[in-house]
């Protein structure tokens, strides 16, 4: 009992003193083959828009099942002090992303109008918790890493 008593003591030390992060990786049509992940990005003109099929393939490992998908407006601003400003937010209206989950890979379908395709802050943005091991059990910890793929860069609006 004290055993798992300094266990759950530890871990919530271990949890409370973790700091977040979110580590942003870009997928260009030149880059498609990032760290853990490959990934296809294949469009079609339709009358309305472009039609949009991403499959995210994990090399080595599962994909994780609270990892997520959606189409979010991201904006990377400059500041004055050398640093780096990044938010993102949903776009309106939100896009409907059909995601067809594997064990090791994601098929995600969606569509975007030509008049959202302006914005080059348009991205499909492929989101992963980090996990750690604890008694046995994987973990979601408080770090984040996203795969964003710009739009624009895929289908001309």
């Amino acid at each position: 009992m004290r055993r798992s008593f300094i266990t759950a003591i530890f871990w919530l030390v271990l949890v409370s003193s973790a700091s977040a992060t979110t580590v942003e990786l870009p997928v260009t049509p030149t880059n498609l083959d990032t760290y853990g992940y490959v990934f296809s990005v294949l469009t079609n003109a339709i009358r309305d828009g472009v039609t949009f099929h991403v499959t995210i393939t994990d090399k080595k490992y599962d994909i994780y099942p609270d990892s997520g998908a959606s189409v979010d407006i991201v904006t990377h601003k400059k500041l004055d002090n050398g640093g780096l400003l990044v938010s993102s937010q949903a776009v309106e209206p939100a896009i409907q992303v059909t995601l067809e989950k594997e064990v090791r890979v994601w098929k995600a379908d969606f569509v975007v109008s030509r008049k959202l395709l302006k914005n080059p802050d348009v991205y499909f943005v492929f989101s992963v918790l980090a996990h750690s091991t604890i008694n046995g059990k994987s973990v979601p910890m408080p770090s984040l890493t996203c795969y964003q793929i710009r739009l624009q860069d895929f289908a001309k609006p």
